[in-house]
């Protein structure tokens, strides 16, 4: 190769950001022998320690490489090698992106069609620089308190959650003590998020908060909390539907965990103490979720906390029956399968409660152990039909990949079934860990991400309300269909 290839061969976009943060704005690529980057800079953003190319180029074979830019201090860079480019990144964990090279190989550059390799990247052209952006989320829906500071790629840098206690001595949640609760707990959380994910709010690029469904007292409390930080920080702000929060957690990348991600489209089965429902997921925008079946009546969850509560066993009752269930023989008392019928993705759970509350009243000795076969026999009933109606919407919608989210997701049996019953079939089961099954502030936070990854923002009239933003396709109560 020739000097002047040489020099042609290596474009090379060097920029530094000091104390602020690259937001993902249009740059140019001049065609000369070194490339100058013409770039805006916006607010603050320290800590950025990493930036995500991979998932933008076709799989690439990437090597870290340590690197040492002057007295910048430590910095790292990734190396990805396709076909006839290598595209380094280097970052720099305290003061942001330090510096983008690509290098082509002069015998294809002309050829090179960079645009359909690197979503976005198009030398000569515009080129679109992404930085992984950091946003804080609140949660506080129901009876736990979240805050989470999470990459728009989903990695969790903290995620801190304070469940009421209060409710117990009532055997659910009392809504007045919910909204108290989360009134007194709100910004210690968020302090303490802050904390672990070592950052400020002048770190993070958002602010995203459940303010729908839920007990509205609740969630007021979240979003008035979210507006007073978002207005003090000049942050953006972004509401964020709990149920979408729900079926995102599947791509939160937790720091003890390694697993593969769904591609969309997926089934997915959400199920909590509220909502139960199938859904057919296409993507990750409210638009590309459609409901498949829901519970005509009660959610799952809130037939596992009364059946609980019916068995003198404490809220919440999901735990507790689940630990029950493994000490019982599901066979020993018959229970009914609620909606069992196959060709059904529509769901009832008042039934086999009611039939608990009687086998309660009917019987006068109650042992530990026969308590133990009747949490057996109800949650055998419950998780296999769940199972079953998740795997049948996937065959019918001709999708590999299933989803479990919700706080009943933690249900050991229902994960259980769902693996095997999903390999059998050979489709692949997706199961988040138990973080990320409860109500927790890092979905939120990475369903926020995406909302502003895409440009979206909501103004401060921003409400809470009971209901959800997805349409309903189960009409609720008794009656032919």
């Amino acid at each position: 190769m020739n000097d002047i290839d040489s020099r042609l061969a290596e474009f090379v976009g060097e920029f530094v950001v000091s104390n602020s943060e690259l937001k993902p704005d249009r740059f140019r690529f001049f065609r000369e022998d070194v490339v100058h980057v013409r770039h805006e800079v916006a607010r603050p953003a320290k800590h950025v320690d990493e930036i995500d190319v991979a998932r933008h180029v076709r799989e690439p074979s990437v090597d870290t490489l340590p690197e040492n830019l002057g007295d910048l201090g430590e910095v790292h860079g990734h190396r990805h090698d396709f076909e006839t480019c290598i595209l380094q990144v280097f970052r720099h964990r305290k003061r942001g992106l330090i510096a983008l090279r690509l290098r082509l190989d002069p015998e294809h550059r002309d050829a090179l069609r960079l645009r359909e390799q690197a979503a976005e990247v198009d030398v000569g052209h515009e080129l679109n620089i992404v930085t992984l952006m950091l946003v804080l989320g609140i949660e506080s829906s129901c009876d736990e308190t979240g805050a989470a500071v999470v990459r728009d790629d989903g990695t969790v840098l903290s995620d801190v959650v304070q469940s009421q206690v209060v409710h117990a001595e009532w055997g659910g949640v009392v809504p007045e003590l919910a909204s108290r609760d989360h009134e007194r707990n709100v910004l210690p959380v968020v302090r303490d998020a802050l904390a672990r994910a070592r950052v400020s709010l002048d770190d993070v690029e958002g602010i995203a908060v459940t303010c729908r469904p839920g007990l509205v007292g609740a969630l007021l409390v979240g979003v008035q909390a979210a507006k007073g930080i978002a207005f003090g920080a000049n942050k953006p702000i972004v509401g964020v539907d709990h149920l979408i929060g729900h079926l995102l957690a599947i791509f939160l990348r937790r720091s003890d965990e390694t697993r593969a991600m769904p591609e969309f489209p997926f089934v997915a089965l959400l199920v909590s103490g509220g909502h139960t429902a199938i859904y057919r997921v296409d993507g990750p925008h409210e638009s590309r979720v459609k409901e498949l079946g829901a519970t005509r009546d009660d959610a799952a969850g809130e037939a596992f906390d009364k059946v609980a509560k019916a068995l003198s066993l404490g809220y919440p009752g999901g735990p507790v029956v689940d630990k029950l269930a493994a000490k019982g023989d599901a066979k020993a008392i018959a229970l009914s399968r609620p909606m069992a019928h196959a060709r059904s993705l529509e769901m009832s759970f008042s039934g086999i409660k009611t039939q608990v509350a009687a086998l309660v009243r009917d019987t006068p000795t109650k042992t530990d152990a026969w308590r133990a076969d009747v949490c057996a026999s109800f949650q055998s009933a419950v998780t296999s039909v769940l199972a079953e109606k998740l795997l049948f919407a996937a065959e019918r919608e001709g999708v590999r990949d299933v989803v479990l989210g919700g706080g009943v997701a933690a249900n050991s049996e229902l994960r259980a079934r769902v693996a095997a019953g999903a390999e059998a079939r050979g489709m692949r089961a997706h199961v988040p860990p138990l973080a990320s099954c409860t109500d927790n502030g890092a979905m939120i936070a990475y369903a926020g991400a995406l909302r502003l990854s895409r440009g979206e923002r909501d103004d401060w009239d921003l409400s809470a309300t009971s209901a959800t933003v997805l349409p309903r396709a189960t009409r609720k109560g008794r009656g032919a269909r």
